[in-house]
Protein backbone atom coordinates (compact mmCIF):
# COMPACT_ATOMS: atom_id res chain seq x y z
CA UNK A 1 0.00 0.00 0.00
CA UNK A 2 2.83 2.77 1.02
CA UNK A 3 4.53 1.98 -2.55
CA UNK A 4 1.16 2.30 -4.33
CA UNK A 5 0.46 5.70 -2.90
CA UNK A 6 4.12 6.66 -2.97
CA UNK A 7 4.03 5.76 -6.53
CA UNK A 8 0.63 7.62 -7.44
CA UNK A 9 2.47 10.74 -5.41
CA UNK A 10 5.55 10.53 -7.81
CA UNK A 11 3.72 10.62 -11.24
CA UNK A 12 1.19 13.10 -9.85
CA UNK A 13 4.09 15.33 -8.89
CA UNK A 14 7.26 13.90 -10.58
CA UNK A 15 9.37 14.53 -7.52
CA UNK A 16 10.93 11.72 -5.48
CA UNK A 17 9.05 10.12 -2.60
CA UNK A 18 10.95 9.18 0.62
CA UNK A 19 9.41 5.99 2.69
CA UNK A 20 10.99 5.12 6.15
CA UNK A 21 10.86 1.41 7.23
CA UNK A 22 12.77 -1.05 9.35
CA UNK A 23 15.70 -2.45 7.74
CA UNK A 24 14.38 -5.98 7.50
CA UNK A 25 11.01 -4.59 5.72
CA UNK A 26 13.69 -3.43 2.67
CA UNK A 27 13.48 -6.70 0.50
CA UNK A 28 9.28 -7.30 1.25
CA UNK A 29 8.83 -3.68 -0.64
CA UNK A 30 11.23 -5.15 -3.62
CA UNK A 31 9.05 -7.86 -3.91
CA UNK A 32 5.88 -5.60 -3.89
CA UNK A 33 7.88 -3.10 -6.31
CA UNK A 34 8.12 -5.66 -8.58
CA UNK A 35 4.51 -6.86 -8.90
CA UNK A 36 3.82 -2.93 -9.02
CA UNK A 37 6.22 -2.71 -12.06
CA UNK A 38 8.23 0.13 -9.96
CA UNK A 39 11.69 -0.89 -11.00
CA UNK A 40 13.89 1.69 -9.63
CA UNK A 41 13.54 0.88 -6.22
CA UNK A 42 15.17 -2.24 -6.00
CA UNK A 43 18.92 -0.52 -6.45
CA UNK A 44 19.01 2.29 -4.06
CA UNK A 45 17.01 -0.54 -1.32
CA UNK A 46 20.16 -2.41 -2.10
CA UNK A 47 22.87 0.05 -1.85
CA UNK A 48 21.27 1.62 1.97
CA UNK A 49 21.02 -1.65 3.12
CA UNK A 50 24.71 -2.84 2.16
CA UNK A 51 25.62 0.63 3.26
CA UNK A 52 23.90 -0.11 6.83
CA UNK A 53 25.35 -3.56 6.85
CA UNK A 54 29.06 -1.97 6.76
CA UNK A 55 28.10 -0.02 10.50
Amino acid sequence: MQLSIAQNIVNETNKKVLILTPLAVGFQFIDEAAKLGIDDIEQTIKENIQKDCRL
